[in-house]
């Protein structure tokens, strides 16, 4: 009998210890968690239709969440570094920048327009964007006037005023980002990316 009782002494003592070193490692882990990373969150259907009102919501780990809301459409080509046309046939202009000239027949191309207009087709074409407006809807040449955003969240202008494809150009009342654009041009010129090296003193 005694024996017994230790044998059943014994599993209980095992018993109790598990659920200690679980609770322990549960409230006090060896190792510390990885942040979570929530990932892009959208709403946008993979069509060729344009879509109003979209909410495009971006967070990674601990920044700020960030909300656009505005259209969703399909990039049919690029035309150049800041410009692109639509699969319905409008062309949008980027607001708040402006890359080196590829396509106007009054002037030369500029130095660094190719890099610009690659790199804006590799980020866009043949892809869905938002498109977010300012002030002024169209400019005088008939272009929508945008922001644009990629579905992961990427911020098509900005980026490439941080990579050095783009200078800020502020054209009013469409300058709610001036000064986001105007600290990119900064970091870029002064880490001497893209046009701030390659176009020399005509940058």
């Amino acid at each position: 009998m005694g024996k017994k009782r230790r044998t059943i002494l014994l599993v209980v003592a095992i018993i109790l210890l598990s659920a200690l070193a679980f609770w322990n490692e549960q409230h006090f882990p060896l190792t510390a968690a990885a942040p979570s990373v929530q990932a892009t969150t959208t709403i946008i259907r993979l069509d060729k239709s344009v879509t109003k009102g979209v909410r495009l919501e971006t967070q990674t780990g601990q920044a700020a969440t960030t909300t656009v809301v505005g259209d969703v459409a399909w990039v049919a080509r690029v035309v150049d570094g800041d410009t692109i046309e639509l699969a319905d046939g409008e062309r949008v202009r980027y607001i708040g920048m402006d890359t080196p000239e590829t396509v106007d027949p009054r002037k030369p191309v500029q130095c660094y327009g190719h890099e610009a207009s690659a790199y804006n087709k590799n980020l866009v074409e043949n892809k869905q964007v938002v498109l977010v407006a300012d002030q002024v809807d169209k400019d005088k040449y008939g272009r929508l006037l945008r922001y644009v955003y990629l579905t992961d969240g990427t911020f098509v202008n900005l980026t490439l005023v941080e990579q050095g494809y783009a200078r800020v150009l502020t054209i009013p009342p469409n300058d709610s980002l001036t000064s986001e654009f105007i600290a990119a041009a900064h970091e870029a010129r002064a880490a001497g990316r893209g046009l701030w090296t390659a176009c020399g003193a005509s940058t």
